[in-house]
């Protein structure tokens, strides 16, 4: 892929992503705070080397995403610049509405709204960065309607599958990355894809 910068990941081994949009959404300060939120919590306390983040996961989710689109364009599929850009943005910003140990406030405690929610999604895509990264591409709506399924934002059905579907990016990520930071064997055989 030209104009490439490769990043080196534990599970997934080298990650490329553009310099121009991938890379740039990865800088921001959106994104860069996932790096201070760890994607299991407290399950460190059990599993010590369980000390992943929301940004490892993140950067592997848009990785796994990627490896979709190239499969789906190989088999025949067309699939436009936008289109794909889309998902991959998307990707990379599917968990940054999460907060320090969210699942256990929003969901076991429901002290606070859930992550996913149109309204939070909306709020933290109003980060300045984000924003006008994401309106200079024209991607706004799309990415907004691909991370909450929101019929009031364009998206097509399928580039949601890809990034929180049923068998997507987010899933193939997170079990490969939780189980080998835990100690424990998964695997899926590629042919998946």
């Amino acid at each position: 892929m030209p104009g490439t910068c490769v990043l080196r990941d534990a599970v997934h081994g080298d990650m490329e992503f553009a310099r121009d949009v991938e890379m740039e959404t990865i800088d921001t300060s959106l994104v860069q705070r996932l790096r201070g939120i760890r994607q299991l919590g407290t399950a460190s306390l059990v599993y010590p080397t369980a000390v992943h983040t929301r940004f490892d996961h993140s950067l592997g989710t848009a990785w796994m995403a990627r490896r979709i689109l190239d499969r789906l364009r190989a088999t025949g599929a067309s699939i436009d610049r936008q289109e794909y850009l889309a998902v991959i943005v998307s990707a990379l910003l599917h968990d940054v509405t999460h907060i320090p140990f969210g699942h256990t406030f929003e969901d076991e405690r429901r002290l606070f709204e859930r992550h996913d929610t149109v309204g939070r999604f909306q709020q933290f895509l109003g980060d300045e960065a984000v924003a006008s990264l994401l309106d200079r591409e024209q991607l706004t709506d799309t990415v907004l309607g691909i991370l909450t399924g929101s019929t009031t934002h364009s998206h097509a059905s399928w580039q949601r599958d890809i990034v929180c579907g049923t068998i997507c990016a987010d899933l193939l990520d997170y079990l490969a990355r939780d189980n080998y930071f835990c100690g424990l064997s998964q695997g899926y055989d590629d042919r998946l894809f």
